[in-house]
């Protein structure tokens, strides 16, 4: 028989949503400041934070102040920064991100440029990939945030996603 825990209590609230341990949440923007504003907000509360993002990380943290947190810079191109990863490299994302939970418990992880990794790699690929770092993210306590241009992927595959999250904003 399992035993059944109660919820646990919120981290914070933003915008009317509560953040919880093990979600995972889409944020619907065509821009990343609501991504890197909840995320600076989420971070305070956890234990550290993983920023992965197409644009390259000093900029990152120099456009919207994030100043806790580790980066992987999704680039094609062979550049002098230590943790980048081709974005048609899924599994070493993959890696670089269930690292980050195995060595963090309680860690906030952003993913910023899902349509990069789409338009590279394909939606199902990329929903596998979802797939399996939220399964990570429920039994490590931790929090993903996906930022998505609701107008970059068809209909059908934005219900999926949306389906796949605890909440979208």
């Amino acid at each position: 028989m399992t035993e059944h825990k109660a919820p646990e209590p919120p981290i914070t609230t933003i915008d009317g949503v509560r953040f919880h341990g093990g979600g995972s949440y889409l944020i619907k923007d065509r821009t990343s400041a609501r991504l890197y504003s909840v995320y600076n907000a989420l971070v305070e509360h956890m234990d550290a934070g993983l920023c992965i993002s197409r644009t390259f990380p000093n900029k990152v943290a120099a456009q919207h102040s994030v100043r806790k947190g580790q980066f992987v810079w999704m680039t094609t191109n062979t550049v002098g920064y230590d943790r980048c990863v081709n974005p048609t490299n899924i599994s070493m994302l993959h890696m670089a991100i269930i690292d980050f939970l195995k060595s963090t418990p309680r860690g906030v992880v952003s993913v910023d440029g899902l349509e990069y990794l789409i338009s590279n790699n394909g939606f199902e690929a990329i929903l596998r990939l979802l797939h399996s770092i939220n399964d990570k993210v429920t039994v490590s306590h931790s929090v993903l945030l996906v930022t998505i241009d609701e107008h970059t992927v068809e209909p059908r595959e934005l219900r999926i996603l949306e389906k796949d999250f605890e909440a979208t904003l």
